[in-house]
């Protein structure tokens, strides 16, 4: 038995975990396990890093346990939910693995939320400790934290002048202890992703639904412990479980690339010597219009994964040109089915013609199953369109105390339980699944049913650009769209030549209004374009 007396200002607070041994690990289905598994038997191997810090195995563990300990100092709830308020760090992976060693669940809040969606996330899970490194210490207040009852975990190197927090660094070091016993059906996570109503949905993500996915994922991409990945995302966007956890299940390193160093993540890559490249398609695509891919910029790379988006046939024949060396994968999951259910490893010969843009999203990864509903009948048939459905061991508990949403989402067909991912979806002649894109980006403009992915399809096509979206604008009094929008990285463009070539390849309800070149596309805070924030444009252009 591991005991520890604390003194927290003038109480004297006492707890206890059991020491472990490698037995342990064997039926624990917690996060950190793999964590503490290699620094058991590869201590000092390389876990974590960033430009400013760097982990071992057994440092990560170290301080892991010293954020656990002190949590349970201060939470004694059994399975509790925990803020993490991070962004991409060293720090922020020792808090958020310390909420794991805990046996919490772990609740990430971004730092671009508003201040007011941040405090009623807070309130709505019943947060009682908020976990932050020096980022997210920076986006709290004493006036924010004056009308919530929480206590702050600062996991970082800046001193804090706040009510209520206590620094991990001014504490006392404790020796390693082994994760809290979690079961399948615990909660890892609940990662909030945004409604069609304006609310966020708290998706709810079981351990269990984790563990298969790192596992099986982490054969699929045949990761080996000297490799060195890339980590792109932000903690709130569930990417991160996969660039954290998935490298870690081989003992291989995570290497976080900062917000401010996106533009030049080709020389971060090359300066660190990386071998595997996680990120969405839209950084690819950003990094192909500054003209940072230049050919072998990239030769050190030996896998490749994009998730997130849709990957064109023009981001991998770039790819290829950079990273000759790199197996290349598609991704393709919702948040509801544990960041990524099926794949796609990328051949020559599996890049579409012009006319098909978008590499095929694969088949289902082991342990998920996929299907296309059409006509009320689940169908596995070749050349099958309509929306995309996902069942197996990854799918969500739940959407957080929202039963109505649930229930709309996840259904029962037959005797399975199936998640509606309101994605258009296809099979081809060889099943394999193709995503056409969202439902809910279909619009209909002079009778005809349009897909605004179509449209950036053959727009990326003539201009030449890999980053395209197209809105549906202008919207009339009832709420229907009379015509579209394009917009495309880069303020050079000739619009006129490029709505010629569209008349000469496709019909003209499919031929936006207009064609907007930016010199920065915005995105939202996983990574992705903004279509909200490119209507917003539009909206205030005609006031």
């Amino acid at each position: 038995m591991f005991q520890v007396l604390m003194l927290y200002g003038d109480r004297l607070i006492y707890f206890s975990k059991n020491l472990s041994t490698r037995n342990h690990v064997s039926s624990n289905f917690n996060l950190a396990v793999s964590v503490y598994q290699n620094a058991l038997n590869h201590p000092d191997s390389l876990a974590v890093a960033d430009p400013n810090s760097c982990l071992t195995f057994k440092e990560l563990a170290t301080q892991a346990s010293k954020v656990a300990g002190q949590l349970e100092c201060f939470e004694r709830r059994p399975r509790a939910r925990i803020a993490l308020l991070a962004s991409r760090s060293v720090n922020a992976c020792v808090g958020l693995l310390g909420i794991s060693w805990l046996g919490a669940t772990y609740v990430p809040i971004n730092l671009k939320w508003p201040t007011q969606r941040m405090i009623d996330i807070i309130k709505r899970c019943d947060l009682s400790i908020i976990v932050t490194d020096d980022q997210g210490l920076g986006k709290l207040s004493q006036e924010m934290l004056s009308g919530l009852s929480v206590t702050v975990l600062h996991v970082g190197n800046k001193e804090s002048a706040l009510d209520k927090c206590i620094d991990l660094k001014d504490l006392p070091q404790t020796n390693i202890f082994a994760p809290a016993i979690m079961r399948k059906d615990d909660v890892a996570y609940v990662m909030f992703t945004s409604g069609t109503t304006g609310e966020p949905k708290g998706v709810v993500i079981s351990c269990g639904a984790v563990r298969n996915y790192c596992q099986q994922m982490s054969k699929v991409l045949k990761l080996q412990s000297d490799d060195k990945a890339l980590e792109t995302c932000e903690m709130s966007f569930d990417v991160s479980i996969h660039n954290m956890f998935v490298t870690w299940e081989v003992g291989a390193q995570v290497h976080i690339l900062p917000a401010t160093h996106v533009m030049n993540a080709v020389k971060f890559v090359n300066n660190a010597k990386l071998t595997v490249w996680n990120s969405v398609p839209s950084l690819a695509g950003m990094l192909i219009q500054i003209k940072a891919l230049a050919p072998d910029s990239l030769k050190d790379l030996r896998l490749t994964v994009f998730g997130g988006e849709q990957l064109s046939s023009g981001v991998v024949k770039a790819w290829r040109i950079a990273a000759p060396k790199s197996r290349i994968f598609n991704l393709y999951g919702p948040t509801e089915a544990t960041v990524f259910c099926s794949y796609n490893e990328v051949k020559d010969a599996d890049i579409q013609p012009e006319a098909k843009q978008i590499v095929s999203i694969g088949k289902p990864l082991c342990g998920s199953e996929l299907a296309i509903l059409t006509g009320g009948q689940l169908q596995h048939k070749t050349k099958t369109r309509g929306e995309l459905l996902i069942s197996g061991t990854q799918l969500a508990v739940e959407y957080f105390q929202r039963p109505d949403l649930t229930k709309a989402a996840f259904v029962m067909i037959g005797s399975k339980r199936w998640y509606r991912t309101g994605d258009l979806a296809e099979i081809d002649d060889k099943g394999l699944f193709h995503c056409l894109g969202r439902l809910d980006h279909q619009v209909k403009i002079l009778g005809h049913r349009v897909e605004l992915e179509e449209i950036d399809s053959h727009v990326r096509s003539v201009s030449g650009i890999e980053l395209v979206a197209t809105v549906a604008w202008p919207i009339d009094e009832f709420g229907n769209a009379k015509g579209t929008v394009s917009f495309v990285l880069g303020q050079e463009i000739d619009e006129a030549d490029l709505l010629t070539k569209l008349r000469q390849r496709i019909a003209s309800y499919l031929i936006p209004t207009q064609i907007m070149g930016l010199s920065e596309m915005p995105m939202n805070t996983s990574g992705k374009v903004d279509r909200k924030a490119l209507l917003h444009r539009l909206s205030n252009q005609t006031q």
